[in-house]
């Protein structure tokens, strides 16, 4: 769901290519309704001379197997008068699911930007930086000991550990690269206190020869069942 939903610019755009291959639609399908809106809309093809409207896009050129096409990257707003001709019932029930993704990042990129002026909240972001450099250096340990044991794809340790632990939080990990900041205070503590567990863990299991595919199961264990308590608290 969330995956089709990204931001673009410091705002929340869905990719017209993944929102067709999403509802099992040929793409230029979709670029007909979205012609359909325009042509009911002719003021949304306004020039750029024009005021920016609430519904906004932008295009992209893209290949395909060799076919030149141009994808529609919509906001909210857009996509709404688009999705809203979609008439089947698996379609109206993913629309309203899409509406609250659209929402939660909102919401999210909203936070980040609040946070940009929260003296507090950067101090404390500031040190879980420090920690989280300690848990990639553990990790990357970790990874050494994996190549050695015969893995040819340790490097993928770095990105399935922190996934686990985002996905043990009910943290979301959307289309961008500064997901951190748009935790607040009660989250970060968390995360701090799960990437300790991560440090802690991996060492324990590689100082008694655990085989690396054994330990990334044992560390997901430990993370899932240290992450309980922390979440409930949230109720």
């Amino acid at each position: 769901m969330t995956s089709l939903v990204e931001n673009k610019r410091g705002e929340v755009f869905a990719d017209s290519a993944l929102v067709a291959r999403k509802f099992g639609m040929k793409h230029n399908k979709l670029i007909s309704v979205v012609e359909s809106v325009f042509h009911d809309y002719p003021d949304l093809r306004g020039s750029s001379n024009t005021p920016q409207p609430l519904e906004k896009y932008f295009t992209e050129q893209r290949i395909y197997h060799g076919q030149t096409y141009t994808a529609y990257m919509m906001n909210r707003a857009f996509f709404s008068l688009v999705a809203m001709r979609f008439t089947t019932k698996p379609a109206r029930e993913w629309q309203r699911k899409f509406n609250a993704a659209f929402y939660q990042l909102e919401s999210q990129l909203l936070l980040a930007k609040n946070h940009q002026h929260d003296t507090q909240w950067i101090v404390q972001r500031n040190q879980t930086k420090l920690l989280r450099k300690a848990e990639t250096d553990v990790i990357e340990e970790f990874v050494e000991y994996a190549t050695g044991q015969g893995s040819g794809n340790a490097n993928h340790y770095y990105s399935l550990i922190t996934t686990a632990t985002y996905r043990a939080l009910g943290l979301i990990q959307y289309k961008q690269p500064n997901l951190r900041n748009t935790l607040n205070a009660l989250q970060l503590a968390w995360l701090v206190t799960l990437e300790s567990l991560v440090q802690a863990s991996l060492r324990k299991y590689m100082r008694l020869n655990v085989h690396y595919k054994e330990i990334y199961k044992l560390v997901n264990n430990d993370i899932r069942q240290y992450a309980v308590p922390l979440t409930l608290t949230e109720c």
